[in-house]
């Protein structure tokens, strides 16, 4: 359990120390057109409107194991090579998108890449003195402890990146993290709407306690069509918090990350 002696304000209210953890946030300005190009000259595609390419979350233990989220290194994983999401669901989406007179707007959004920018990042793992190891499990993250009331030691949100998809919905990464006597909990999230046509999140869930050598990690895809989705939820707010409590599992899988 921490206590005073080892809880250290690292400065600037958005970094700590706790427990043989460092934990920082940057939160910055959207990106300038400097940092653009040369991010897009990186990750060789169109870029988020919206890009927080400074913006991180850093955890750092004092063995030199490192667990990082930033917007780069996710639209690294973004598919370049085809148009996922079109091949799936065209048929759906470019009859909604007709329904609304956008026949040019159709035609203006195909790119050769997945423009829905959905990624299947974890975060980034590093270590500067030792290997760590990443071995599946099925034991999953104990929600009764998360549910414990504790005092709330360090927490942020920070978002990654943002896209409209050209009008057409949403793509939306961002990641939490809540640091408590125990141990840490951090969420990412991606959240995806196509107006008309499908709802998705890609969330990977991190737990760690702070008397064990381990990080347990989940990453799990749910997702629902419109036209499903109009059959339960009725509500005319679409958010992420509206609809994710009716999206349906696709994939799940645990892990244990040993540093």
């Amino acid at each position: 359990m921490a206590s005073s002696q080892n809880y250290e304000p690292l400065g600037g209210g958005d970094a700590c120390e706790i427990n043989k953890w460092k934990f920082r946030t940057v939160k910055t300005h959207i990106s300038d057109a400097q940092e653009l190009e040369r991010i897009s000259n990186e990750v060789n595609i169109p870029l988020p409107e919206m890009l927080f390419g400074g913006n991180l979350l850093s955890l750092e233990y004092e063995n030199g194991f490192k667990l990082q989220f930033k917007s780069v290194d996710a639209l690294n994983l973004v598919d370049k090579t085809k148009v996922t999401m079109k091949v799936e669901y065209a048929d759906d989406w470019q009859k909604y998108r007709e329904s609304k007179g956008d026949q040019e707007e159709i035609n203006n959004i195909v790119k050769p890449f997945d423009w829905t920018y959905t990624t299947d990042y974890k975060g980034t793992l590093s270590s500067s003195t030792q290997d760590f190891t990443i071995t599946a499990t099925e034991e999953r993250i104990n929600l009764d402890l998360l549910k414990v009331q504790e005092r709330i030691l360090f927490y942020d949100d920070v978002i990654l990146h943002e896209d409209e998809l050209g009008d057409n919905g949403i793509c939306e990464l961002r990641v939490k993290i809540r640091v408590m006597p125990s141990g840490f909990f951090v969420l990412l999230k991606m959240f995806l709407r196509i107006d008309g046509v499908l709802f998705k999140t890609h969330s990977t869930r991190l737990h760690h306690l702070f008397v064990n050598d381990y990080i347990t990690r989940e990453y799990q895809v749910k997702e629902k069509t419109a036209t499903a989705l109009k059959k339960v939820c009725y509500s005319h707010v679409l958010s992420l918090e509206v609809v994710e409590p009716f999206l349906e599992s696709t994939h799940l899988s645990v892990d244990k990350i040993h540093f």
